[in-house]
């Protein structure tokens, strides 16, 4: 799972240690974690960023990271084992573009971004693009459009078995009705589907979460009802044809209490949904997949604190994704993640930790992409298409105007060779003939 909006991460790295990656004002800093406190002062990765960033874990167990500079920069972290490297993926002009919600995902050596760009001057329409860097060099996909405006919200990705990648997020329909949108790339392909709604009788749907497993995909959104804000749950088969639709879906959350943003992941063999709600860090635990659930005990959130989305990472726990909880002394996280440091964490992960790896590691990143670049290769396009099209529909109006004018002087023909001339001529076939040799 990956998704931009947390600003803390936790990832078990490097011979078991336990990184917290965190924003502190505009740097973008990480402590180690051990035996229950930091024992270090924050390491600064990099200063004047934006707020929120996406952290992942590759298959060496070496934490790689997408951020925004304050400079209109989007920038690729990643930790070689022995030092930080970085790569800025593009730049776009701010006079012109707003980006949003940067996505990472790592397939193999495949890098995923995908995003929201929206123009300065029209702020009500986005476009989501997917930057592939694969072999190399970076292919730019257009998923759709977003007509939500002001209201973006962050999306979500995951993967199944076979590393093709779902999209959920939220948008607005031809109706102006709020809906969950679901998209598809088929990583063979390298294609997308068509966004499509998720639920037809949806009305008010916000933050979407997804977690795939095998041939499933769990959905939760908030949902509106008796003037509550609530979680709805369902769950969807995925079949080849990749025909998504919800066709049944159900309340998990109290009706005696507002419960806000859901998220989902799977922890000790246990599909775990969160949600906040009254000060307090609730959630329910399934251990059939679904179909029965079980609440867990509330967190309650100290008053000097307040609940955070982290993004845990760490190889034994592939599914975890996101999760809930709050810094005080130490951390509180739910699912209860204990944070000890995992015995024979050596011998179960192998780290990269020399500097041939390192190097080898930084040899094969990618170069930087001009996306300003590349979007205004599309937006070209698009104008040479639409003017194409403004071309042949006035060519099509000429045509047809010619086409009266030729009927009209048939008319006049035929008006003329009235009588037994005109009779005549019918019957010899001529007035069919220079008509069917005009509509030629």
């Amino acid at each position: 799972m990956a998704i931009q909006s947390c600003t803390k991460a936790l990832a078990r790295c490097h011979d078991g240690q336990l990184w917290y990656i965190y924003n502190n004002a505009d740097a973008l800093e990480y402590k180690v974690f051990a035996n229950g406190k930091f024992t270090s002062e924050g390491i600064c990765i990099t200063k004047k960023v934006l707020g929120g960033f996406a952290a992942e874990m590759d298959e060496r167990g070496n934490v790689h990271i997408l951020c925004q500079s304050l400079s209109n920069e989007l920038m690729y972290w990643h930790y070689n084992g022995r030092q930080w490297d970085k790569q800025t993926l593009t730049k776009y002009d701010p006079a012109r573009y707003i980006m949003k919600y940067p996505v990472l995902k790592l397939i193999g050596s495949d890098i995923h971004v995908v995003f929201a760009m929206g123009n300065v001057y029209k702020t009500t329409d986005w476009m989501m693009y997917h930057y592939l860097w694969h072999k190399t060099q970076w292919k730019t996909l257009r998923i759709g459009s977003l007509n939500i405006g002001n209201l973006i919200t962050p999306f979500q990705i995951d993967l199944d078995a076979e590393e093709n990648i779902h999209l959920i997020y939220r948008d607005r329909d031809e109706k102006k009705l709020y809906r969950t949108f679901y998209a598809f790339f088929d990583g063979s392909f390298r294609i997308w589907s068509k966004p499509q709604p998720l639920k037809p009788d949806d009305r008010d749907s916000n933050w979407p979460t997804l977690l795939v497993d095998g041939d499933t995909m769990h959905l939760a959104w908030n949902n509106t009802y008796n003037n509550r804000i609530c979680v709805e749950y369902a769950v969807v088969p995925l079949n080849k044809r990749r025909e998504i639709s919800i066709n049944k879906s159900s309340v998990v959350s109290p009706d005696n209490a507002d419960a806000q943003r859901p998220l989902l992941c799977t922890y000790d063999n246990k599909l775990w949904l969160a949600w906040v709600s009254d000060n307090a860090i609730n959630s329910i635990y399934s251990d059939d997949r679904g179909i029965t659930w079980r609440r867990h005990d509330p967190v309650n959130i100290p008053n000097n604190s307040e609940p955070q989305c982290f993004r845990y990472l760490d190889q034994r726990f592939p599914n975890l994704g996101l999760v809930y909880g709050f810094v005080d002394s130490g951390f509180k996280l739910v699912p209860p993640i204990p944070l000890s440091e995992p015995a024979g964490v050596e011998n179960s992960v192998q780290f990269v930790t020399s500097a041939e790896a390192g190097e080898k590691a930084l040899a094969e990143f990618p170069k930087q992409v001009n996306l300003s670049q590349d979007i205004e290769n599309i937006t070209t396009q698009l104008d040479m298409i639409k003017a194409q099209q403004n071309d042949l529909l006035q060519l099509l109006s000429k045509s047809d105007r010619h086409l009266q004018d030729i009927s009209a002087m048939l008319e006049g023909l035929t008006q003329l060779f009235k009588g037994n001339k005109s009779k005549s001529l019918h019957k010899a076939g001529f007035m069919s003939a220079f008509k069917q040799w005009l509509s030629k």
